[in-house]
């Protein structure tokens, strides 16, 4: 049906905006730490946001499970396209936290000045792993092909941040970026 990309669009901007606002505070807590020289308060800021986010990533992604077919409905009024929207949130909700987690990440790395790792996380996330597995997932369950290529890219991307994080953590002290 046509418009679901976007009702499902609208859905996540609406329910990432909080954890988005978040990467950008890490981005700024970290930065301004790295230039202070704080690696412990970079390290603790990071670690409590990240908890903050998954505290907030349970109750939005309850809400929007359980308020799913209403929530699709405040989007569109056409049937199907109601329908696949609340599917699409059914099967891709459980997985938010590896988005949630993600961005707080790529807010810890911009901050401190390691902007091309979210770059590229971003681009093996969406072009390596979320497009190719619509494309193979599509051929045998159709449209739920589609779908579940959404939490794969987010899961890619969250390992991806990971080994980023864990590679630069806390890289702040001890290894700042040359002007």
């Amino acid at each position: 049906p046509a418009g679901y990309p976007t009702v499902d669009g609208s859905v996540e901007l609406l329910t990432a905006m909080v954890f988005l606002d978040l990467s950008g505070s890490v981005t700024t807590f970290a930065a301004q730490n790295l230039g202070a020289g704080q690696p412990g308060r970079i390290r603790d800021g990071l670690l409590r946001t990240t908890g903050l986010a998954l505290a907030l990533t349970v109750l939005v992604a309850a809400v929007t499970l359980i308020g799913h077919r209403w929530i699709a409905g405040l989007f569109t009024t056409d049937g199907p396209t109601r329908a696949v929207a609340a599917h699409y949130i059914l099967v891709v909700y459980p997985f938010f936290a590896c988005y949630t987690v993600m961005v707080v990440g790529h807010g810890y790395l911009n901050g401190i000045g390691r902007t091309a790792g979210p770059l590229a996380c971003t681009v093996v996330a969406f072009l390596g792993v979320q497009v190719p597995a619509a494309y193979l997932l599509s051929r045998w369950l159709g449209l739920d092909g589609v779908i579940w290529a959404v939490p794969l890219g987010w899961l890619a991307g969250l390992a991806y941040t990971a080994l980023a994080v864990a590679r630069h953590y806390p890289a702040a002290a001890r290894d700042p970026v040359p002007p």
